[in-house]
């Protein structure tokens, strides 16, 4: 099963970032966002991301703060987060999507407890915990959005959010001493967006369905 979802999330993120979409966006009022954590650097030969593969925690925010917050998402989970403009902003209520922070959390590198993943590169490590990595949604509104957090170090530039882009900042993979296999630089989160359709064929592929209105 491992195997054959990195293998849909490598061919999404060659279209993710810049993925076009047939759908209608023009006051849309309403939708949904599915994340899925593929925090990890998966091994192009193995297809597994061994030691890399990290859990996250999830707060999506919409204009007025936070209004989702996942403690735990376990890699390849995925979390669901309906909006509506209509809705009363509260902690697990929101009025729309304004930006989603994603706080990997740690795991093991042998029998040492350390996260692999932070928001930059010059955490001491081993460090037991993580700041958050901050994702903005594209700045039209879809019905449909679906973000892939990922760990193989893309994009290696910073992507600005626009009307059919999701705002991604510079990513980074973890290194680890080739000696003893140690962690000696942590990696920084990345993500691949998309919106309408092609967010839709995402969320199928992982049974959930699309927002429909």
């Amino acid at each position: 099963m491992e195997q054959l979802k990195h293998t849909f999330l490598k061919s999404t993120l060659a279209v993710a970032l810049f993925a076009t979409s047939s759908a209608f966006a023009a006051g849309v009022t309403s939708g949904q966002l599915v994340i899925i954590n593929g925090l990890g650097n998966v091994d192009s030969t193995s297809g597994n991301a061994g030691s890399t593969a990290s859990s996250i925690s999830v707060v999506v925010s919409d204009s007025t703060g936070p209004c989702s917050t996942t403690a735990t998402v376990a890699y390849n989970g995925t979390v669901t987060v309906k909006w509506s403009a209509s809705n009363t902003h509260s902690s697990t209520s929101c009025t729309g999507i304004s930006s989603v922070a994603v706080t990997p959390l740690k795991t093991s590198i042998g029998t040492v407890s350390t996260v692999v993943y932070d928001s930059v590169t010059t955490t001491t490590v081993p460090a037991t915990t993580a700041t958050a990595t901050t994702f903005t949604p594209p700045t039209t509104a879809y019905a449909n959005l679906a973000l892939i957090v990922t760990g193989t170090g893309n994009p290696s530039a910073a992507v600005t959010a626009s009307a059919t882009a999701w705002g991604v900042g510079a990513a980074s993979a973890p290194v680890f001493d080739t000696a003893n296999g140690a962690l000696t630089t942590v990696g920084v989160p990345g993500a691949s967006g998309t919106y309408g359709v092609r967010a839709e064929e995402i969320m199928r592929h992982f049974a959930i369905l699309p927002f429909l209105g």
